[in-house]
């Protein structure tokens, strides 16, 4: 039988209690197919896109795991991202679930994070702690390996390849759980980790993809709808503002999002009412004397009219007040380098991209 609302689900009562008090109730059709495979126990590749619920299959894996003294990797590409899943299973702490997080130094072997149950870390950090033999890897009993399709980049794939096969060799026993939006070779993964595909392009929000050329954006399914204004990009955004919604505006440099994010700056700021005193405060707080940095006074100037700036130059705190700021309705738009791009939960009505090409380095 299916399980189709939370409460179908073979988990402890006080699991289900701290979901559905997130509002989850019912879940999506993918979950539904994932989820039997998981809690059996087997090595799944669920390959869904953005805003599926590909999260929550890990999540509910292993909190489950931890309530039955087993202990889980969570293993991430980015820094940002391990805070946000930080952030995500915080409400568990009340369960006695112990979570741990590490993305800093790399030359150490982190005995303290032996103490946790779940441990959410970077690619590069669990080489690190595997390198330097920390010994509580070897109780690791379910991994989870969040945007696999990085294991075909030519920068991180290599680490996060190895990482998988070392830990696999360690523990025949593990169960992997890999997650991905945009596994283009999904089967092939599949096969190498033993696992069973989980893939959809099912997605709660129909997605209507574009080009906007002269006053006019022209969708793939034959519709159009004339976008008129100043130009391109600040008509795009002012379009979905009016409609109540919040935009992302993709750039190829750390330099043209700090000039267009201050170019938005009057277009947006009309479409602020109670979110300025938020604003206003955010902005304040970075001028503080501890950011009493250039890059930190633009970025205030920008999050007081509702619009920010967003790259890898900025301090960490910096993007993910960012973020928050953003996922809580309280910034309008975000303009960012596409690193913002990587698995970061930013939920957007409308994501401009500017160019279609990017430089990337590779030979």
């Amino acid at each position: 039988m299916a399980w189709q609302h939370v409460d179908d689900l073979p988990l402890q009562e006080t699991i289900r209690e701290v979901v559905k008090a997130q509002g989850i109730i019912e879940l999506y059709p993918p979950q539904q197919e994932a989820l039997p495979l998981v809690m059996e126990g087997h090595n799944v590749v669920l390959s869904v896109p953005t805003a599926s619920g590909k999260s929550l299959v890990a999540y509910l894996a292993i909190l489950d795991a931890a309530l039955r003294g087993k202990k889980s990797l969570y293993i991430v590409p980015l820094r940002a991202l391990a805070s946000e899943k930080w952030e995500d299973l915080q409400p568990f702490r009340d369960l006695g679930v112990r979570v741990g997080i590490s993305t800093g130094d790399l030359d150490q072997a982190s005995s303290h994070l032996a103490g946790y149950d779940i441990v959410i870390c970077t690619s590069e950090k669990a080489d690190s702690l595997l390198r330097h033999g920390a010994g509580w890897l070897s109780d690791v009993e379910i991994v989870v390996a969040d945007e696999i399709h990085l294991v075909n980049d030519y920068s991180r794939g290599p680490t996060l390849e190895m990482v998988l096969t070392r830990l696999r060799v360690m523990n025949p026993h593990l169960q992997v759980i890999a997650l991905s939006a945009t596994i283009r070779n999904a089967d092939a993964i599949a096969t190498w980790l033993q696992a069973r595909l989980v893939q959809s392009d099912w997605r709660p929000v129909p997605l209507k993809e574009g080009v906007f050329y002269r006053d006019t954006i022209y969708f793939l399914d034959g519709t159009e709808k004339t976008v008129a204004g100043k130009g391109a990009t600040e008509s795009l955004v002012t379009d979905i503002l009016e409609d109540g919604g919040q935009a992302l505006v993709f750039v190829n440099s750390r330099r043209s999002a700090q000039r267009y994010a201050h170019k938005l700056m009057e277009a947006v700021d009309i479409f602020l009412d109670s979110e300025r005193a938020a604003l206003r405060q955010a902005a304040e707080d970075m001028r503080s004397p501890d950011d009493a940095t250039v890059i930190a006074q633009k970025l205030a100037e920008c999050l007081e009219h509702g619009v920010a700036f967003h790259h890898a130059g900025l301090l960490h705190r910096h993007r993910t007040l960012i973020e928050s700021l953003f996922r809580q309705r309280i910034l309008k738009c975000i303009v960012a380098t596409p690193t913002l791009a990587a698995g970061v939960n930013t939920p957007a009505r409308r994501v401009v991209m500017q160019h279609i090409y990017r430089y990337s380095g590779e030979a």
